[in-house]
């Protein structure tokens, strides 16, 4: 019985040695690629690597413990990655255009930077159990990439870590998270986003561009919340939770409106609550044609009208003129009104800053 027993744990070792020590894939021409310089790629030396009834296997002479940067994936259209890989380093998959599907291991602890850059063609993936930290760009340019879930570990998605993705709408964000980075979802198609309430910052520009996104709600737990990180969602209709104003139509972080939301927005009186309408805070609504601006603001920032192409009235009350950012009323309808208190007329057309839109003000009606 003892020997028996020894056998199977020696029977069992052995395959488990065995299949650590094994890569599966397929490529698009049928044969197997290229391996050179295995050792410092994938911490052992290749033993052999065949290509039979449409799956390659490449045999190491030890366990694979990682997968480096610029070997030849060029054709390489799925992997299987065995147990015991601790480590995707910076630039794993750089460049590897046909890739459509990565199954990595749970022993999988580090994704590096720009992993999957490039990859033109993945499709989903699935961020096992031990990584903690998606880094800078790690699946930028990933345009094909449709559906990401995010182990409860991770705590950040770095910055412009899914970049590009320009087909991206299915993403869980785990419990753990603290961080979105900079511009981490730009240019993505998520449409509806409940962030998590661990949250404590979201970077600059993290969901600009963003055409699909409708609603957003923001956890209690925040404290830090980028320039920029809605613009751009052009069928953005609504925020919820914390910062959202009242009727749920935009941001309002200590006193400043950061973005509204532009979704069929044509009318809109800037709650009173606002001191300060933030740079780019109505960028682009296009449909927008009133906008009413209360007493309590004193100062608006670069860019906050700019490009709001049908905006033809700006009813501006505060006596004393806001200090006016850079082309805060840029490419606004032609004959576009500037409505300010009757008693304030000459004040307004005499300040500095509203000196380049003195033919525009005028009294209320």
């Amino acid at each position: 019985m003892k020997k028996l027993i020894s056998a199977t744990v020696l029977l069992l070792t052995f395959f488990g040695v065995y299949a650590q020590n094994q890569i599966h894939y397929t490529t698009s021409t049928g044969k197997a690629i290229f391996i050179y310089d295995a050792k410092n790629i994938f911490g052992a030396d290749v033993v052999s690597n065949t290509y039979e009834n449409g799956r390659g296997v490449i045999t190491f002479s030890g366990p694979v413990l990682k997968v480096g940067a610029y070997w030849d994936n060029k054709d390489l259209v799925s992997i299987t990655l065995p147990d015991g890989v601790t480590e995707l380093e910076d630039n794993a998959f750089f460049g590897g255009e046909k890739l459509v599907s990565v199954s990595l291991p749970n022993s999988i602890k580090k994704i590096g930077r720009c992993a999957f850059f490039g990859c033109n063609t993945l499709r989903d993936v699935v961020i096992p159990e031990g990584v903690t930290e998606i880094a800078d760009q790690t699946f930028i340019a990933c345009p094909s990439l449709q559906s990401v879930v995010i182990s409860n570990n991770v705590t950040k998605i770095g910055n412009e870590a899914f970049k590009r993705c320009y087909n991206l709408k299915d993403v869980n964000f785990p419990t753990s998270l603290t961080k979105i980075g900079d511009f981490a979802f730009q240019e993505c198609k998520l449409t509806d986003v409940s962030l998590p309430n661990k949250l404590v910052e979201i970077g600059d520009g993290a969901f600009t561009g963003c055409s699909r996104l409708s609603s957003v709600s923001i956890p209690d737990s925040l404290i830090k919340i980028g320039s920029e990180v809605f613009s751009g969602c052009r069928e953005l209709e609504s925020f919820y939770g914390k910062y959202a104003s009242a009727d749920n139509r935009c941001l309002i972080a200590d006193d400043v409106l950061i973005i509204v939301a532009p979704y069929a927005l044509k009318e809109y009186s800037i709650p009173e609550e606002v001191v300060e309408i933030g740079e780019n805070a109505f960028y682009g609504c296009e449909l927008l044609t009133n906008v009413t601006i209360p007493e309590t603001v004193t100062k608006i920032g670069d860019y906050a009208f700019k490009n709001c192409q049908n905006l033809v009235n700006v009813y501006c009350n505060p006596n004393i003129p806001p200090i006016l950012g850079y082309s805060a009323f840029e490419d606004n309808a032609a004959g576009r009104q500037v409505f300010v208190p009757a008693s304030c007329v000459k004040i307004y057309k005499k300040s500095d800053s509203w000196s380049e839109y003195t033919k525009a003000i005028t009294n209320q009606k």
